[in-house]
């Protein structure tokens, strides 16, 4: 079985797979993002949409990063002109965090900042994070004084990251202005939407659509408001399938008698990875699956005797 799985041929000993580049890696001035177009092929017919289809799962939802999945703005605070006499017992009218301390009402603008919370954190979407190590979190707090606009670069960020577009821009403090933001920096995979709760995503089950749910300690116990972001580099990836003539032509009936396609990927990043880095990922990731499936049916498995060993203890 193992010797007869081994021999079993991919493709015609002339068939031969390339990649080239369409274009070249051209910077979006918008957004900042790069993008460029790859030709794949040839490959069999119906091919093409089967790898494209596979390719964009593994790039958009695989691929791996650091994000913004929370912030905070603190507003500054006021002097106590009333001394003790000032101050309010807690739980006296204040809503109760869950480790029973007072919760402050969500702070959602700061005086003399031009931005609002929801503007802030559209303009952190937009920080492209170079993971350095992996599976780190950390919380960033910075206080930027007026007047100055505040970008990427300036700020502190945890050595396990780098930015890719340290100009990006975040905020402008006018003058007398005091903007004291904390921000949660986690690492993930693929694309999450925000809600009240944390982050979420929507995928396929078995025989319905279900939601996976991921927390955030910071939107629990500290107020924090959580914003959606994409971990990985890919923001966007579209596919097209081009027809391509074969080597053998029929003239009566006036067609190829071995067409081949050409896969067509466009691919944006941002500034962190190049378009044909996030590919490079994606295929490593892809081979890296398939290759333990076949070494599996190769080598470890023996149906006969596994299904035996499951019937002795009962599971089926």
């Amino acid at each position: 079985m193992h010797a007869h799985l081994c021999t079993w041929p991919s493709w015609t000993e002339e068939f031969t797979l390339r990649v080239e580049e369409a274009t070249n890696v051209t910077i979006i001035p918008e957004t900042g993002h790069l993008y460029q177009k790859l030709y794949i092929g040839p490959v069999p017919v119906t091919t093409g949409w089967t790898m494209g289809s596979l390719i964009k799962a593994f790039a958009a939802q695989r691929c791996p990063g650091h994000a913004i999945v929370a912030l905070k703005l603190h507003a500054p605070r006021k002097p106590n002109a009333g001394g003790r006499r000032g101050r309010k017992k807690t739980g006296e009218g204040e809503p109760q965090s869950a480790g029973g301390e007072a919760e402050a009402p969500m702070v959602t603008q700061l005086p003399n900042v031009r931005e609002d919370l929801l503007e802030i954190a559209l303009n952190l979407k937009g920080v492209a994070f170079e993971t350095l190590r992996p599976r780190e979190s950390a919380c960033v707090r910075v206080k930027a004084v007026g007047p100055q606009l505040l970008v990427a670069g300036m700020i502190d960020w945890p050595s396990f990251v780098r930015v890719g577009n340290p100009e990006h821009f975040i905020a402008k403090v006018e003058e007398g202005g005091v903007l004291d933001l904390e921000m949660k920096l986690e690492w993930g995979r693929g694309a999450w939407l925000a809600d009240l709760h944390g982050l979420y995503r929507e995928e396929e089950g078995v025989d319905t659509r279900c939601y996976k749910r991921r927390r955030i300690w910071e939107v629990d116990h500290r107020g924090f408001y959580p914003t959606s972001c994409i971990f990985g580099a890919c923001t966007m990836m579209r596919l097209a399938v081009h027809k391509l003539m074969g080597t053998r032509f029929c003239q009566d009936r006036q067609a190829s008698t071995n067409p081949t396609e050409q896969l067509v990927l466009e691919i944006w990043t941002d500034a962190s990875k190049s378009p044909k880095e996030v590919l490079a990922f994606a295929l490593q990731d892809m081979l890296a699956w398939l290759v333990d499936l076949r070494r599996q049916l190769v080598e470890d498995v023996d149906w006969k005797t596994e299904d035996e060993d499951l019937t002795g203890t009962g599971c089926l």
